[in-house]
């Protein structure tokens, strides 16, 4: 079941549904929960974070881990491995997120609104993933994987974004310590560490550091699973080791308890109508969906006109603008960045309305131009005859 893509899509959406529904039958007790302080000191080590905090500077780094090892595993044995392969999803994912930052800043002008650029920059893989499964067996298998690593090289963008942009009041001797605990790692791995248990701890460590540094603590996770071996140790293959270890917590925890803690936006008449008079909400908007399907299908065939790359077998040019509009499923991430970009206020609840709208639109739109898509060019003796 955990293999099946619908399963986090709809993790995903049940926890926002929840989310949604609690903030708006009491969003008192909502934001009072989530806000509260939750301190954690063990010896020398303190940490004082809200729930929320919690949730999006703790929990969100499993998360990202697995987004390390996906990185990891793209590189040493998926499409990323070669340079051949791995320039046309590349550029896609290059103009699929130089395109919705075009269309933010050109829409929010206001300099209070700009810092929201980064929000429609990514994609939700494992929600992207979920619905392309619905298309059915007539989208070609390699649609799959070139939306995978699609995805992943947009994760590869989106988590530098994170690191560079979003960092404050940078810490250069809490920054050295990770940088320590990174050196560890690779100490434990020359000296046949293979068990992933015995890096539990330098990695708890590496995260507090890059906590306390100024640089999102979730880098620390990313940074972890790209260090997992790519090899496999004493017969083990420790990078699908690690992601079924992980792949349960993040699912049934990480997923459902950030879509609740994340998308508690008051939807009240005078609310919505704020929001979508909004520069921002529709800066976030076009920008999922317009920005990534024009930004990834010019970008892929501006790539094939310049002989940069080849399409996948069984993918053709027409497959790709349904691909770029299931890009527009932001939601995780761009959820994420939103809470980055903006505190509090109404842009950032502006911002949230936008992620889940142009995520809905984005899903039924490249589903539906998908199916279109594959059925006009089925040969008519291979399409399904009717009861």
């Amino acid at each position: 079941m955990l293999r099946q893509p619908w399963v986090p899509a709809a993790i995903l959406a049940i926890g926002t549904i929840v989310g949604l529904v609690w903030a708006n039958v009491s969003g008192h007790s909502y934001h009072e929960f989530w806000e509260q302080d939750f301190a954690l000191q063990l010896g020398f080590f303190e940490i004082d974070l809200s729930l929320h905090g919690w949730v999006n500077d703790a929990l969100m780094v499993l998360f990202f881990l697995r987004a390390g090892v996906e990185i990891k595993r793209e590189l040493v044995r998926g499409e990323l491995r070669s340079p051949r392969a791995a320039a046309l999803p590349a550029l896609a994912a290059l103009g699929g997120m130089l395109g919705p930052i075009l269309i933010y800043l050109a829409i929010a002008t206001d300099p209070a609104d700009r810092g929201g650029w980064a929000i429609p920059v990514a994609t939700d893989a494992a929600f992207a993933l979920g619905v392309l499964a619905l298309a059915g067996p007539r989208v070609p298998v390699h649609a799959k994987l070139f939306l995978l690593t699609l995805a992943v090289a947009d994760d590869v963008g989106g988590i530098l974004i994170i690191a560079t942009v979003f960092t404050s009041q940078l810490s250069i001797g809490m920054l050295g310590a990770a940088v320590g605990c990174v050196v560890v790692i690779f100490g434990m791995r020359l000296a046949r560490f293979d068990h992933p248990l015995a890096y539990v701890p330098i990695c708890a460590l590496m995260w507090y550091f890059t906590l306390k540094s100024g640089v999102h603590a979730t880098i620390a996770g990313v940074v972890a699973g790209v260090l997992v071996p790519g090899a496999p140790m004493r017969g083990v293959d420790v990078i699908d080791r690690v992601d079924r270890g992980f792949r349960p917590i993040v699912i049934f925890i990480v997923f459902p308890l950030f879509a609740v803690a994340n998308t508690g936006i008051a939807l009240d008449l005078a609310g919505v109508q704020s929001s979508v008079q909004s520069d921002v909400f529709w800066g976030v908007t076009l920008g999922l969906v317009l920005g990534k399907t024009l930004g990834i299908t010019l970008a892929t065939l501006l790539a094939l006109r310049l002989g940069i790359g080849e399409l996948p077998a069984g993918i053709k040019m027409h497959h790709i603008p349904s691909i770029g509009m299931l890009g527009g499923i932001g939601f995780t991430v761009s959820i994420f960045i939103s809470d980055l970009a903006f505190d509090s206020g109404p842009q950032l609840g502006a911002a949230k309305l936008a992620i889940l709208v142009a995520s809905m639109a984005a899903s039924v739109g490249g589903l539906l131009l998908l199916r279109r898509t594959a059925s006009a060019h089925t040969p008519l003796e291979e399409r399904p005859r009717p009861a």
